[in-house]
């Protein structure tokens, strides 16, 4: 099923299967774990504003260029100290 903020009749015409559906809500929980303003509001007009041939990759790169927030840095490996 199709997330409510991406209900809109020419989004849902460009959805062809639900694999499509599925990977379209993956992106929109991606955007929201990166983008601290990616509201449903702001993401609502965004995507009704992206529909059309492509949009959800436009869409998508629209939102990652404004992300921030983003997983902490791995800690380099302690090294080993032999207590021997």
């Amino acid at each position: 099923m199709l997330d409510r903020v991406l209900l809109h009749p020419e989004i849902v015409r460009h959805m062809h299967s639900p694999g499509r559906a599925h990977h379209a809500n993956r992106v929109l929980r991606f955007i929201q774990q990166v983008c601290s303003t990616a509201t449903h509001e702001a993401l609502r007009v965004a995507a009704r504003q992206a529909v059309g041939r492509s949009s959800l990759e436009r869409f998508a790169r629209r939102w990652v260029e404004r992300a921030d927030v983003f997983p902490p840095q791995p800690r380099a490996a302690m090294p080993v100290v032999n207590q021997s």
